[in-house]
């Protein structure tokens, strides 16, 4: 900035918007003493400043204590910062995290906040650790828009799950009732468990069972 031709190297001050200046402080004291101190309360505002300055060593050792400090509770809301902020191996850790341990994940208040894309992409991966399918609807129930929830149905493998579920449960919702697009999902499913004998040429992708992602636990690490 100040040894180019940027119009800031020509500039007596410069504004440097969107970083707390605490947090700047603390980078010009690391650039002296190659010691930083990294909190919970801190370490959101200190990754956003070192990313923007491009501190790399300071946003590296931020994502690694978030990814320590990681639970059921709060890996929502990490992998929603480190996407925000490009911090790809954290994002992808914190995504590993949330499709193992969904069952618990999808209970807590933050993934309330998720956006329909995100919950979409989660609830439709292989890789989702569930006991049950029937867990997955629980999820994708929570959504609070009759409008979306048909495309966010499509994810959910009802060929997967009890057909008592499927006929006293989700057949019996307002928004299922009412909707030909969630009808033709319904009718979709029931063809598959009803009709076991054609199940070859009545095969879909949402009768693919998903993967164990307990044989992947390499893939996240905790500590």
């Amino acid at each position: 900035m100040f040894s180019t031709d940027l119009i800031e190297s020509k500039q007596e001050r410069v504004a440097i918007n969107g970083v707390e200046p605490q947090m700047i402080g603390m980078l010009v004291s690391y650039a002296y003493t190659s010691e930083v101190y990294i909190s919970k309360a801190n370490v959101q505002a200190l990754l956003a400043a070192a990313n923007l300055l491009d501190v790399m060593a300071v946003r590296e050792a931020c994502c690694r204590f978030m990814e320590r400090q990681m639970d059921e509770m709060n890996c929502v809301g990490i992998h929603c910062f480190a996407e925000a902020h490009s911090c790809k191996v954290l994002e992808k850790r914190s995504m590993d995290y949330i499709l193992e341990h969904f069952s618990s994940v999808y209970q807590q208040e933050e993934f309330l906040s998720l956006c329909v894309d995100k919950l979409t992409e989660i609830i439709a991966s292989d890789h989702l650790n569930v006991p049950k399918e029937e867990v997955v609807f629980e999820a994708a129930n929570l959504l609070n828009s009759i409008q979306l929830f048909p495309s966010v149905l499509e994810n959910v493998r009802l060929p997967l799950i009890s057909p008592y579920y499927l006929h006293d449960v989700i057949e019996s919702l307002d928004v299922v009732k009412d909707n030909q697009a969630c009808q033709r999902l319904i009718s979709e499913a029931k063809d598959y468990l009803l009709l076991k004998d054609r199940r070859g040429e009545l095969y879909c992708p949402r009768a693919r069972p998903r993967r164990d992602s307990r044989s992947n636990r390499d893939s996240w690490w905790r500590g």
